[in-house]
């Protein structure tokens, strides 16, 4: 804008600031889009309010938009409400396969094969889970769904796409994005039969909200789960 010309305060600036003479100034605040509003209707005869209460957000928005270039490195301090952030809940558990004086010894080959009969038939190995029914095994993938026992699981049923990485690992991703994982691993002996299994979960919780105290009672109750489930 030309030095000394204000088009807030100057009558004579008004008419060639809006009749585009001189370059429009940045926006960057709420004030200065009232501001420019009220000068724009004035000057073409217009009874149209610009206050914060009046105008919509997308008013606002659009207006800046369509008429005045804005800073890209400040906010408007009016701003359209954020929904509020659902939890994410994170949780692992590691045991050894062979602990002292276990028996039989099992290999990992015998650990894979029964991480793959649990893909299907989950209710053998996980308590908590009520049924277990195969909707598809093909190409590696198996799409399930699994039941929970009332009130012992995030939720009442849950449909997962399970896929396995041999000789390490098998996911079970849940339509909601949340992600179960069992994961084998060397322990650090690096003898053969020296494994461990590690249980990470990925909970995602849509109704409970990041922070609330619902979220940290339900940390605390699967995390009673889980230790209810190794500890058998």
């Amino acid at each position: 804008m030309e030095p000394n010309i204000d088009p807030y305060t100057n009558p004579a600036a008004r008419l060639a600031y809006f009749g585009r003479t001189i370059a429009p100034p940045r926006v960057s605040t709420l004030t200065d889009v009232c501001m420019i509003y009220n000068l724009k209707a004035t000057t073409r005869n217009q009874s149209i309010s610009s206050t914060k209460s009046e105008l919509h957000t997308d008013t606002y928005l659009h207006l800046l938009r369509s008429h005045y270039p804005i800073h890209t490195s400040r906010h408007l301090p009016f701003t359209t409400p954020t929904p509020t952030k659902m939890v994410t809940l994170h949780l692992s558990y590691t045991s050894r396969i062979n602990p002292a004086g276990a028996s039989p010894v099992l290999t990992q080959s015998q650990v894979w094969a029964g991480l793959q009969r649990k893909i299907r038939f989950a209710q053998e190995f996980v308590p908590v889970i009520a049924s277990c029914t195969v909707l598809s095994d093909a190409d590696g993938v198996v799409v399930r769904e699994v039941r929970f026992k009332e009130g012992a699981g995030p939720k009442a049923r849950a449909k997962e796409t399970v896929r396995s990485f041999w000789p390490s690992w098998v996911d079970f991703v849940q339509e909601d994005g949340s992600v179960i994982k069992n994961i084998v691993s060397d322990g650090p002996s690096g003898e053969k039969e020296d494994l461990h299994m590690t249980y990470a979960f990925e909970f995602r919780l849509p109704d409970v909200a990041e922070g609330s105290e619902e979220a940290g009672k339900e940390l605390m109750r699967l995390k009673g789960v889980c230790i209810y489930l190794f500890t058998l």
